[in-house]
Parts: C-alpha cells; sequence; structure tokens
C-alpha cells in the first residue's frame, strides 16, 4: 500500500528529474523541507516496493510502475491547481490546497473536475460571462444579471 507521504516521495521526484534530469537525495530534503535521513528512509521503503531504483552515492530513478503513479499524481495536482485558480483561488493558496486535495479526491470527482476545466477552457469566447460574473460575485458578494437571468 502507497501512503499519502510515499505519493509525495514520487511526485517529487518526477518533478525534480524532469527539471533537473537527475535527483539526489538533497534535493527532495530541500522540495519537502525534510532531513536528508528521512529522504533515506523513504527512499529505502520505495525501493523495497519497486517504485524507485536507489543505490547509496546514485542518483535516484523512478520504475516504469513510480513514473507511472509519480504521473497520475502530476497530472491530478495540475489540473486541481487549475481548477482553484479558475475559481479565482491565489496561485499560491491553489498549489497548498492541490497538494492536500491530491491525496482525498476520488476518481469520480476528479473526473468531474477535468471535464470542468476542459469544458470551460474550450469555450469559443475567451472567459464565458458566467464565469465573469462568479469572479465579481467573489469579490464584492454582489450577483451581475447575466443575459440567461433577464
Amino acid at each position: 500500500m502507497i501512503t499519502k507521504r510515499m505519493e509525495d516521495y514520487l511526485r517529487v521526484i518526477y518533478e525534480i528529474l524532469h527539471y533537473n534530469g537527475s535527483v539526489r537525495i538533497k534535493d527532495i530534503a530541500s522540495k519537502l523541507n525534510v532531513k536528508p535521513s528521512s529522504v533515506v528512509e523513504m527512499l529505502e521503503k520505495l525501493n523495497d516496493l519497486g517504485l524507485i531504483i536507489y543505490k547509496k552515492r546514485e542518483f535516484i530513478k523512478l520504475t516504469k510502475k513510480g513514473e507511472e503513479i509519480a504521473k497520475g499524481l502530476k497530472i491530478k495536482n495540475e489540473f486541481i491547481v487549475r481548477f482553484l485558480k479558475l475559481l479565482g483561488v491565489s496561485h499560491k493558496t491553489a498549489i497548498e490546497d492541490a497538494h492536500k486535495m491530491e491525496h482525498i479526491l476520488s476518481k469520480e470527482t476528479l473526473d468531474r473536475i477535468k471535464d470542468f476545466i476542459l469544458y470551460v477552457e474550450t469555450c469559443p469566447k475567451p472567459i464565458p460571462e458566467w464565469l465573469k460574473n462568479f469572479r465579481f460575485f467573489c469579490k464584492y458578494k454582489k450577483r451581475l444579471r447575466c443575459k440567461e437571468c433577464y
């Protein structure tokens, strides 16, 4: 069984790997704000589960299974961030909240979020009127009348 913390490590390893091209213990420790000894302990667990390849004094690599899980987590996280930003949540808060939400959302809920984002982002108008009205409502707590409300 993969824990939430293990998921965090896999996603961070995936992100660092794609940003730097290689992953070291100190990179993970810095990104997760933990001690290197904690990283080593988790890497050993992930290695035992066959999710990473970890050998002392070598770069850390994801196995095919580990990469699939990490990529899925990264995509899930990105969709949640996009959804929250679409609602008008600040970038910083969206990233923090998405990190928490990525562990608890069901597949059904995530699928609806993805569908919603794709629906809104493929609208032929730059920003749909109802979304502008929603953002106005969030800011001023007053409702604008849209064409459909008349």
